[in-house]
């Protein structure tokens, strides 16, 4: 018996091993086709009348190349090593921020040489490490929480009261705005925008943000995977419609992720390693071929560029600024704090970037993770607030933690680019993940079958 178990046992090892060799190869092929795609075909600047990055000098070399790749391989293990539990939207969330934050973060110290690079590149890669760290040990102290109490309530009942709210909301952010155009094309988008944001009221923001960009996108992947098309249908339609309130491209891109989320969330659920590793073997054949192309196609504009090169520059632009100049500790553009104190800048630190960096007098260059870190308290921002978003993905842990693969893992893809792009502390970010996690009762799994609804507590830190 003990030697059919250590039998077994080496088995798995063996296993495991041959899995996460096979995963670092695709991993390695996606960053080598990223490299040779930056350097190539992708001119790093904003297009359509944003601001032009002209400061963006390339430094190309083998030796910088080798040691990135290396980085990028070690810095997977130990986040991997950290953050392992499959059944929370954490987990999801820490996968696609590697994807699409920490990856080409890594990769830009050997795509791209300015003042003070390496120390920047230094200081990130420990504030990645302490999320990780940070997510460990307080989801150790959530899991030895009491479990919440129990509240007698219909759930078919909620649900439709969540359905009925975010249809209103859909329809009042319309009427308020003066109505959209259906047109799916993508130019004069910042036009129609720059029309928006005069027309729009902050609740219209509010609302639009977290239909849009979660409770929208999370039912077409719910209802995908439960095979009601009616349902998911009528989900798509209320995407299409927070994309036409502002033209905002990451809705429309998020609508046919929805979609194979939840067709194959079965797939998903059971061989997520494999998935993944397909998704970076042909994100690498895509870029391959549009840097040998050396076309502006969706892969390079949409996800490459404006979700992975442009956000890795800011990141590097405010860590810069607030080297140079005082951290606003909170005191501008910060949920509540901000009214309680003097503001540091008289403009917004967007607006101080796009002067000072893009020769612009207006723009919102926004960034999250490390950029807004550092821009609130330097570098006590690399201990502070790991800590800040561990709190905020154990709240999402715990409100979507009876909801099903498909929801679990799209919510930590949308969730992963808005830490990445916004300011998790500001007013509309802090409002909106309310929101989402007041919505969380509509995705619980066997809802039909279950007597009760639980309700969400706070975690404490």
């Amino acid at each position: 018996m003990e030697q059919d178990f250590n039998f077994n046992y080496r088995k798995l090892a063996g296993t495991a091993k041959f899995s996460s060799f096979v995963e670092n190869i695709c991993i390695l092929f996606f960053c080598l086709m990223y490299i040779l795609a930056v350097n190539w075909a992708l001119k790093p600047d904003y297009m359509n009348g944003e601001l032009v990055v002209s400061s963006y000098e390339k430094s190309y070399s083998i030796l910088r190349m080798i040691a990135c790749l290396g980085i990028v391989i070690l810095v997977k293990e130990i986040t991997y090593a950290l953050v392992s539990n499959r059944d929370s939207v954490s987990y999801y969330i820490i996968r696609a921020l590697y994807f699409l934050y920490e990856i080409p973060l890594i990769l830009s110290y050997c795509l791209f040489d300015h003042e003070n690079f390496f120390t920047f590149f230094v200081s990130e890669v420990a504030y990645w490490i302490c999320i990780c760290l940070a997510l460990r040990f307080m989801s150790k102290l959530y899991r030895s929480a009491e479990k919440p109490k129990k509240i007698q309530m219909p759930k078919s009942f909620v649900r439709l009261c969540i359905l009925a709210v975010v249809v209103a909301g859909i329809a009042y952010c319309i009427r308020a705005v003066g109505g959209v155009t259906v047109s799916f094309s993508l130019s004069g988008i910042y036009r129609i925008r720059a029309m928006y944001k005069e027309n729009a009221s902050d609740v219209v923001t509010f609302l639009k943000s977290a239909a849009g960009g979660y409770i929208c996108p999370c039912m077409i992947a719910y209802y995908c995977a439960k095979k009601r098309w009616v349902f998911a249908g009528a989900a798509c339609v209320l995407q299409c419609f927070c994309f036409l309130l502002a033209r905002d491209k990451v809705y429309l891109f998020i609508l046919p992720l929805a979609i194979a989320v939840g067709f194959f969330s079965s797939l998903i659920k059971e061989k997520f390693e494999k998935c993944l590793n397909a998704g970076y073997l042909c994100y690498g054949a895509g870029l391959f071929l549009a840097a040998v192309n050396i076309k502006r196609t969706l892969i390079m504009e949409l996800l490459t560029r404006r979700m992975m090169v442009v956000p890795t520059y800011l990141n590097y632009v405010y860590y810069d600024f607030f080297t140079k100049n005082e951290p606003i500790w909170w005191r501008q553009d910060t949920f509540l704090v901000d009214k309680l104190f003097v503001p540091v800048y008289q403009q917004s630190v967007p607006l101080q970037i796009s002067e000072v960096y893009f020769n612009k007098l207006e723009g919102n260059p926004n960034a999250g993770m490390f950029a807004e870190a550092f821009s609130r308290c330097g570098f006590f921002g690399i201990i502070i607030y790991p800590v800040l978003l561990a709190v905020l993905f154990l709240l999402i842990d715990h409100c979507y933690r009876d909801s099903g693969s498909a929801v679990k893992v799209l919510l930590g893809i949308c969730v992963a680019v808005a830490v990445s792009n916004d300011v998790i502390t500001s007013t509309s970010f802090v409002i909106t993940m309310v929101l989402v996690l007041l919505a969380s009762r509509f995705f619980r799994k066997n809802v039909e079958s279950e007597p009760v609804l639980e309700t969400a507590e706070m975690v404490e830190a």
